[in-house]
């Protein structure tokens, strides 16, 4: 379960901007959400993020070309406190990114536990084409790990260029 909990981040910062000044100054950085984006004919001219800012919540995802499920989500509020806002935010995948995740785990599993179960019964082949699976899965989620956490960080940068 460790290793799934890994897969989502908490994030907080703390501005001095007022929760209003905070938006408007994320606004222009955040285009409404399409389903597929780029072409041969765009331009370089992407927003940062797509997404929407509604008051003081936000759900948020960085653009990047054509379409791409894995790309993590990043959503949260803004609090107003004394001296500025507080933004908390979580940085999680996407649904179809979990059930494709799912599906591939429990396939490969399953491949090498039936693969296994079959070297048990005196193929002679060697033990590494059963372990692959695994090895291809903790790869997998090594990669997602580190898609969050780079998300996350590039996400504070943003903020603290913003303050």
């Amino acid at each position: 379960m460790a290793l799934f909990s890994r897969l989502s981040r908490n994030i907080s910062c703390d501005t001095p901007c007022s929760v209003e000044e905070l938006v408007a100054r994320l606004e222009p950085r955040v285009d409404a959400a399409k389903s597929i984006r780029g072409g041969i004919f765009s331009g370089s001219d992407y927003r940062r993020y797509q997404g929407q800012i509604n008051d003081d919540q936000f759900r948020l995802c960085r653009i990047v070309r054509g379409r791409n499920i894995v790309t993590p989500i990043i959503s949260g509020q803004l609090i107003p406190t004394g001296s500025g806002t507080r933004v908390e935010a979580i940085v999680h995948l996407r649904k179809r990114t979990w059930s494709v995740l799912i599906f591939t785990t429990v396939f490969l599993l399953v491949g090498s536990i039936l693969s296994f179960m079959g070297y048990l019964e005196g193929t002679n082949e060697g033990i590494m084409p059963y372990l692959s699976g695994p090895l291809f899965l903790v790869a997998v989620f090594l990669v997602l790990q580190t898609m969050v956490k780079n998300e996350s960080e590039a996400f504070l940068k943003v903020l603290k260029r913003l303050s």
